[in-house]
């Protein structure tokens, strides 16, 4: 990390809820629909499933890759748990 206040920009692994959310547009440049300068750390390494707002999300949380906005599925209801 570059230092406390930033976000994690060297990243090097893939995110265990990023990385199977439809909203990922890029894995490398850790950038969602949700956060398309950076996705925040705490949701990166997972510690956030993301599946309530988070500020400056814009509007946007988690979706499953297979799953239609709105629509939750099992997989989904699990990770929440």
């Amino acid at each position: 990390m570059n230092d406390s206040n930033s976000m994690i920009d060297d990243r090097n692994f893939p995110s265990p809820v990023c990385s199977f959310c439809s909203r990922l547009r890029s894995l490398d440049k850790h950038q969602c629909d949700a956060f398309p300068v950076a996705i925040p750390e705490d949701i990166w390494i997972g510690t956030n499933t993301h599946q309530t707002v988070v500020t400056g999300d814009n509007g946007l949380q988690f979706n499953w890759v297979d799953q239609p906005d709105g629509q939750e599925s099992e997989a989904a209801k699990n990770l929440a748990e």
